[in-house]
C-alpha cells in the first residue's frame, strides 16, 4: 500500500496501479475502513484518472460508498461517481441526485457541492432552479461566493422576467469583487442586459468598462462597434446638420408630390327644358355700372305778343 502511493506521488501511475491492485487482493473482510478506504478510493482513482477505465472504477467506488459510507473519503468518491455519470453516461439527472444526497449527509466541502450541483442544473437548462440553488451560497461570505454569484446572475438573465434581477446580482458582482477575474465578464453582461433593454448608449458604457481587463477584448469591441451601427440607424439622417437640412443636390433626389389646387365644385346637372317648367330668362346684370342718359335740351318758348 504504502508503495502504491509513492509510485502515486512520483507520477509513475501504471506501478501505482499494479501496486494498488497487489494490496486489493490481499484485503482481508475484517480489515477496517481506514485501510479499506484508502485501497479502493486509491485504486478506483488510477483506474479513472489514468488508466481511461471508467467502468472499472464505478465498481470500485460504489464498493467504497456500500462498504464504508461514513469514512472522509467516500464523500469524494460520490463526487468522482457523479462526474463520470455525466461525462461518459451524459445522466444529468443522476449525477445532480447524487451530489444532492452527498449534500444532505455531510457538511464537508458543502458549499463546493451546492455550486457544482447548481452548476447542474444551469447544464440542464433548468434555470430557475439553478438560480434558487446558487442564491443563498452567492450573498454568503463562502470562499466561492465570488462564482456561485456570478452563477446565479446568469441563471436569472436567461428568463424574461428577471433579466432586472440579473442586472442587479452582475452590479452586486462588481461591487464587492472588482478585482475578480469574474468583474470584466459581469460588466459585459451587464452591457447585454442594456442592449436587451434598447439601451445603447448604457450598454457601450459597461462595455468600455469592460474592455480594460477583459480575457477576449476582440469581442467587446464587435460589441460596442454593433451598439454604435444600431444608434447610427436610429437617429435621423443629417438631424441638426445645416449643410444637409440646405443640400439642394439631395432635395432634387426627393420625388415631388403633384402640387394640390383649390378643389371644384360639383356642376349641377340642367334639368331638361320644358314649356310648363320653363321660367323666363333673367337679364344679366352688367358688372360695371352704365353711363348716366344725358337729358334733352328744352324748347325755346315763344315770344309773348305785345299789347
Amino acid at each position: 500500500m504504502h508503495q502504491a502511493e509513492a509510485f502515486w506521488v512520483s507520477g509513475d501511475y501504471n506501478k501505482a496501479l499494479l501496486h494498488y491492485e497487489v494490496a486489493l487482493g490481499a484485503l482481508l473482510p475484517e480489515e477496517g475502513c481506514e485501510l479499506r478506504s484508502r485501497i479502493l478510493k486509491g485504486t478506483a482513482d488510477a483506474y479513472y484518472l489514468h488508466a481511461d477505465n471508467p467502468l472499472r472504477a464505478i465498481a470500485l467506488y460504489t464498493q467504497l460508498v456500500r462498504e464504508c459510507p461514513n469514512a472522509p473519503l467516500t464523500q469524494n468518491a460520490h463526487i468522482l461517481l457523479a462526474e463520470i455519470q455525466l461525462n461518459h453516461f451524459a445522466d444529468l439527472p443522476g449525477a445532480i441526485a447524487r451530489l444532492s444526497a452527498v449534500q444532505s449527509q455531510t457538511h464537508e466541502q458543502a458549499e463546493v457541492l451546492v455550486l457544482r450541483i447548481a452548476s447542474l442544473y444551469f447544464e440542464a437548462k433548468n434555470y430557475p432552479q439553478a438560480a434558487l440553488e446558487s442564491k443563498a451560497l452567492a450573498y454568503s461570505n463562502a470562499p466561492v461566493a465570488e462564482e456561485a454569484l456570478y452563477l446565479h446572475a446568469q441563471s436569472l438573465a436567461m428568463s424574461k422576467e428577471t433579466l432586472e434581477e440579473a442586472s442587479h446580482a452582475f452590479s452586486e458582482l462588481v461591487r464587492r469583487f472588482p478585482d475578480s477575474p469574474l468583474a470584466p465578464q459581469a460588466l459585459f453582461e451587464l452591457g447585454k442586459l442594456a442592449s436587451m433593454d434598447g439601451d445603447e448608449e448604457r450598454a457601450i458604457h459597461w462595455w468600455a468598462l469592460s474592455l480594460r481587463n477583459h480575457p477576449n477584448p476582440q469581442t467587446v469591441q464587435i460589441a460596442i462597434a454593433a451598439a454604435r451601427e444600431r444608434l447610427t440607424l436610429k437617429t435621423p439622417d443629417g438631424i441638426g446638420s445645416a449643410e444637409r437640412a440646405f443640400d439642394r443636390d439631395k432635395i432634387r433626389d426627393i420625388p415631388q408630390l403633384p402640387r394640390l389646387g383649390p378643389h371644384p365644385h360639383p356642376k349641377t346637372p340642367t334639368p331638361a327644358s320644358s314649356s310648363a317648367l320653363s321660367t323666363p330668362s333673367t337679364p344679366s346684370i352688367p358688372l360695371t355700372p352704365a353711363a348716366a342718359p344725358t337729358p334733352a335740351r328744352a324748347k325755346p318758348l315763344p315770344p309773348k305778343p305785345a299789347p
